[in-house]
């Protein structure tokens, strides 16, 4: 009698500690998915990714998605308004993601991963600024020695309403030269139809206003018909279509068992043609239509290049890694109905039938990373883990508002009304013509407002854990990170149809503290691990943009600069194994969030800028359970519940609603945008062995996400929950 053997778990190992370890052994709540397991189950981006893991959400909008920062939210912890896109932001992340070993944020194609680790709740002594919700670490296969390999696959599809096929393909291919040196690249492209219409855009002339109904040109010797003409209208169809291209050549070099370099270059570029936004109050909840009076595009492109180096050195492995990073993007957006909600649009600008007010602004981060690690090793009764760490990033952030064809409106309007100036029709026209410079910056014409920002921001580091193995079954760790940081910023700014209201100014800040953690772990079997854990994480400051004056009133000094926030996390959990064929996590967490950072509008000119708006917190449940029915049949549950709010208000903000800094309502109480109370994933796949060797796999999966707010203040939408299949 032959009797079947259950299927065996496989092991997933993981380095979130800095040193290989079973998940089931890392003491607190981490998922990780092998490449393996990605592929099974249809996951080739940030947005599948994340929808399949229990506590994490992400606001998916193609290749805006997070334009410089993420737009991952890790047990509630966020403070950003879910809809922004294109526009830059100042602020870090309140996740840290790293490619390798390299601390950057980009929306990837996840093709050729050796596996994802997501590591919830701060993570700040191992990780630095930006942990204050958890990590994640884009790991990639490294170069194989063994054999030459190679591997294509494409796929095709069609999205509802799409005036097109969306189609990918993607290219892999692995060289061994030698024992000890191999070579690996993957390639691939994906393009996206768009399926958002645009109904009626301005169609425009060469500079960028509006083309007239009468054809009129002149604003002087035909200021009659330019002074009345209409805008010409088109309509677009499938105007946020996307294309992303990537690449990445890696090089493994191995010349012993105990010394190990890879060099690895990771290039990847997005292209969209518009914002993926439907204009419900015009046109309908299920329109599919955009109200946008003008196209949208927004580019970028990423490149990292970094150097690993591994070592044994018997007692311990010293592992140092340098890396240099670039991401880069420019894109436009229509501001005009923003514009036009001001107090003094009519008085400034008059009511010229063609407004148009286009936002254009770029970024530009760059940064060179280098950190060096020491790992014990063996079986001992204290392990540890030592290490250094420097970046320096310098970011510029540059935002150019037009109004396309108000100084030819304005001087037509002029010459027909007998020089008629403020309010309704012609407004106070521009500058344009009469000075050459406003400030430090040369007038352009029809450019309305700018900031040009660049920053830099110096952060080097020391942190170390240290684990006593009390017995076999008990282990209590500790971890420290020291670090000192200074941040620089020259600033230019202003509306530029306003004499003098172009000024410049430079600030600098530091900061230098400690984060702590302490955890300890209980093996109470061998298929039993419980935990507790207190770990914190923090956030650097920085500054804002902003002018000295706004309508000729100063700006409260505190609001040039924004102070770091930190987060201090306590949880506790249990997880392990079932009849061997199961695997679970459950975890209580209690996350207490201090001088949070947000986004907020500023002065009456709805200037974005960064506020500590007071303290959060955020409870939650999380809970995860995977394994084998049958021999062919594996399954994956994750539910996660989350209670996060806004429980105070800062005296800071609470001093800039009342001088006026803060155009914006933000109460106590507030639910943080984008948290949802609770959220589901479930999936199954079947496995069928076929004749040839080959394995054909099934899978169905859905998530579900809860109701969540779009924005922090009282002027947030309630965002419906929804399941997605697939």
């Amino acid at each position: 009698t032959v009797v079947a053997q259950a299927p065996v778990l496989e092991e997933v190992i993981v380095s979130a500690t800095r040193r290989d370890a079973s998940i089931q052994e890392v003491p607190y709540n981490i998922s990780a998915l092998t490449g393996d397991a990605l592929s099974e189950n249809g996951i080739a981006n940030a947005a599948d990714l994340f929808r399949v893991t229990a506590g994490v959400n992400f606001v998916e909008l193609g290749p805006r998605s997070g334009v410089n920062n993420s737009n991952l939210i890790i047990r509630g912890i966020n403070a950003e308004d879910t809809a922004r896109v294109s526009g830059p932001m100042s602020t870090a992340p309140v996740v840290s993601t790293y490619i390798n070993e390299t601390p950057v944020f980009v929306n990837l194609r996840l093709k050729d991963i050796d596996r994802v680790e997501i590591l919830r709740g701060p993570q700040g002594t191992l990780y630095g600024s930006g942990s204050l919700g958890g990590s994640v670490r884009y790991l990639y296969n490294k170069p194989d020695f063994s054999e030459f390999a190679g591997e294509v696959s494409g796929g095709i599809s069609q999205t509802k309403n799409g005036d097109d096929i969306n189609y990918e393909t993607d290219v892999m291919l692995n060289v061994p030269l030698g024992d000890s040196f191999a070579l690996r690249f993957n390639g691939g492209y994906q393009e996206n139809a768009g399926y958002i219409d645009q109904p009626q855009r301005y169609v425009r002339r060469a500079d960028g206003s509006p083309e007239l109904d009468n054809g009129s040109t002149d604003p002087f010797d035909d200021s009659a018909n330019f002074f009345a003409g209409q805008p010409v209208y088109e309509s677009v169809d499938g105007v946020n279509d996307m294309e992303t291209t990537s690449a990445r050549l890696a090089a493994t070099w191995a010349p012993s068992d105990r010394f190990e370099a890879n060099l690895n270059y990771h290039y990847q570029e997005d292209d969209s043609g518009g914002n993926p936004m439907n204009s419900y109050a015009l046109y309908g909840d299920d329109s599919l239509k955009n109200a946008a009076l003008i196209e949208e595009p927004f580019e970028r492109e990423v490149d990292v290049l970094a150097l690993d180096v591994d070592f044994d050195m018997g007692f311990a492995s010293f592992t140092a890694s340098a890396s240099t990073y670039q991401s880069e993007g420019n894109g436009s957006k229509d501001l005009t109905g923003f514009y036009e909600q001001f107090s003094f649009w009519e008085s400034y600008y008059g009511t010229s039938p063609r407004p148009l007010v286009e936002d254009k602004s770029s970024f530009d981060d760059q940064g060179d990373v280098f950190e060096a690690r020491l790992v014990s090793q063996g079986d001992n009764t204290l392990d540890w883990v030592l290490g250094v760490f420097y970046m320096e990033q310098d970011t510029d952030l540059e935002v150019r508002q037009f109004y396309y064809g108000y100084d030819d409106y304005a001087n037509a309007c002029f010459i027909e009304t007998d020089f008629q100036f403020g309010g309704a029709p012609c407004g106070f026209g521009t500058l344009f013509g009469f000075e050459d410079f406003n400030g430090p910056v040369p007038i352009v014409k029809d450019e309305a407002y700018l900031v040009l920002q660049e920053n830099t921001f110096t952060d080097r580091a020391v942190f170390g854990e240290l684990t006593w193995n009390i017995t076999d079954k008990w282990q209590v760790t500790g971890g420290i990170r020291y670090y000192d940081q200074d941040f620089e910023t020259s600033q230019v700014g202003g509306l530029e149809f306003v004499p003098d209201a172009v000024e410049s100014r430079a600030l600098e800040t530091s900061d230098s503290d400690s984060l702590f953690k302490f955890n300890t772990a209980y093996q109470l079997s061998d298929e039993t691990n419980v935990y507790a854990v207190w770990s914190e994480g923090f956030r650097r400051g920085g500054a804002n943009g902003l002018p000295n004056t706004a309508f000729g009133f100063p700006l409260n000094p505190k609001a040039f600069l924004y102070e770091p926030d930190t987060t201090e996390n306590i949880e506790i959990g249990i997880k392990g194994t079932l009849a061997g064929t199961y695997q679970y996590t459950l975890a209580y967490y209690d996350v207490a969030w201090d001088n949070m950072q947000a986004n907020l509008s500023c002065t009456g000119l709805g200037l974005l800028c960064v506020v500590n708006v007071g303290e959060a917190t955020s409870q939650g449940i999380e809970a995860e359970l995977n394994g084998y029915v049958t021999d062919n049949i594996d399954v994956a549950f994750a539910y996660t519940y989350n209670d996060s709010e806004l429980d105070s208000l800062s005296s800071t903000l609470q001093d800039f609603i009342a001088d006026g800094t803060v155009f914006a309502e933000v109460e106590e109480g507030s639910q943080l945008p984008g948290a949802t109370r609770s959220s589901w994933y479930m999936a199954a796949n079947y496995h069928q062995q076929l004749s040839t060797g080959s394995e054909l796999v099934y899978s169905l999966n859905g998530s579900y996400r809860g109701s969540a707010e779009s924005s922090l203040d009282v002027y947030s939408v309630k965002l419906d929950s929804f399941w997605l299949w697939n």
